[in-house]
């Protein structure tokens, strides 16, 4: 009997100490904030010679804390704009 309240107790404090984690987490997260525009040229200059997740993954580690959602949004605009560039410039060759 005494185990199972030690248990309980145990539980207890463990997810007490995840949700603070959690909030600091996201607390430490929304002191950085990023220059889309960097990250999208950036992105821009590694999307010819990479994978798009490839680059996400370098965005990543280059600027730590960014989010997963922030480098797809900025691989997704950089992806977009080259392929603006290219049909542009395929129609000015015809």
């Amino acid at each position: 009997m005494m185990y199972a309240y030690l248990m309980g107790l145990m539980l207890a404090a463990v997810l007490v100490i995840n949700f603070q984690l959690s909030r600091e987490n996201k607390r430490m997260k929304a002191m950085f904030h990023f220059d889309d525009k960097e990250l999208v040229e950036e992105a821009k200059k590694l999307l010819p010679t990479n994978h798009p997740t490839a680059v996400v993954l370098a965005l990543r580690e280059n600027h730590f804390p960014l989010g997963m959602a922030e480098a797809k949004d900025a691989v997704n605009e950089a992806a977009k704009q080259l392929n603006t560039e290219i049909s542009a410039e395929n129609n000015s060759k015809r």
